[in-house]
């Protein structure tokens, strides 16, 4: 008899120890895109510059470029080819 309690105790403690009710997910990072140019998942201001696919890259605000936009883009930051 007390083996086999010693047995189910065996098999079912691990399980009692388990908490699965808390999943810890991952924090949204905030994009900014008044603030920030991105790349890569990373942050970088206005004026930043940098090499993409063989390309010179600079962080400008649209409204500096010579791309169309709308005028509530006009403080959005892009990556503009130089």
């Amino acid at each position: 008899m007390k083996k086999a309690i010693t047995i189910l105790l065996m098999a079912f403690a691990p399980l009692s120890f388990a908490d699965t009710s808390q999943q810890i997910e991952p924090k949204k990072k905030s994009i900014d895109i008044t603030k920030f140019c991105y790349y890569a998942d990373l942050e970088y201001s206005k004026g930043a510059e940098m090499l993409q696919v063989g390309k010179s890259m600079t962080c400008t605000l649209i409204s500096e470029s010579k791309l169309k936009y709308k005028k509530e883009q006009k403080d959005t930051l892009v990556w503009v080819a130089n």
